[in-house]
């Protein structure tokens, strides 16, 4: 899966390393913040994928877990070239 974050491209392997779950069928969304009960914020919009299994959340740019940075979801190295977003597997 490819990412668009603020003009940056990023690729996250299509599979949650915590269960299995199908990450492309996840709801990107920001992360919540809270500074106690009642009150909440919003921060990095767009940039934090949800697994749809377990609500597991990952740093698209790193693939990372936010809450267990050991568990992390592939990435893949991405780049623009003469215009085509390229995805190098290998």
């Amino acid at each position: 899966m490819v990412f668009n974050v603020g003009g940056q491209y990023y690729a996250l392997r299509n599979r949650c390393p915590h269960s299995g779950g199908p990450l492309g069928r996840g709801v990107i969304r920001p992360h919540v913040i809270s500074r106690g009960v009642g009150h909440f914020d919003f921060e990095r919009e767009a940039e934090i994928l949800k697994c749809p299994f377990h609500n597991w959340e990952f740093d698209i740019a790193t693939g990372c877990a936010l809450y267990d940075p050991s568990m992390r979801a592939k990435t893949y190295p991405v780049a623009v070239e003469d215009g085509e977003v390229v995805l190098r597997l290998g």
